[in-house]
């Protein structure tokens, strides 16, 4: 069972696949309701702040390949998916099946909603036949500085 008030904390603070951002506990509040269930009633709360060091990043990348696509078009797609919402977009010149020259288009993106409509984008931009969505999960420490 959930409340709309509960519904709506879960949906701003949880992403996606169901994960909260990694916190240390400051705070722990309890309360009850005062309907009377078959099932306990009751809310806790845990109010903490984010622990940077532990900050766990999603590499979302969409991929595809193409040898018959022009530098305009592919100019183009670029301008287009960052509109739709990409984070970055990268093209990457490359030797294709039979010596053919093509490129290698990769596509960032955070957002669940984005993401979803974006294959779309570029198959329709490009012709592709597919777009592969490659997601990685990586554990970054942000304690450590290049200097």
């Amino acid at each position: 069972m959930l409340t709309p008030t509960g519904a709506a904390l879960l949906a701003h603070f949880v992403d996606e696949k169901g994960m909260s951002p990694v916190m240390k506990a400051q705070t722990i509040g309890y309360g009850a309701g005062s309907k009377d269930l078959h099932i306990p009633n009751v809310l806790r709360i845990i109010k903490g702040e984010i622990d940077d060091a532990l900050i766990s990043d999603r590499i979302e990348m969409l991929e595809t390949n193409v040898d018959d696509v022009t530098g305009q078009v592919l100019g183009n797609l670029i301008e287009e998916l960052m509109n739709a919402g990409a984070r970055d977009v990268s093209i990457i010149p490359a030797t294709m099946k039979k010596g053919r020259s093509g490129h290698v288009i990769q596509v960032d993106s955070q957002n669940l909603r984005i993401r979803r409509c974006l294959p779309g984008k570029i198959i329709e931009e490009t012709g592709s036949l597919g777009v592969r969505d490659n997601t990685y999960k990586t554990q970054v420490d942000r304690t450590t500085r290049n200097g």
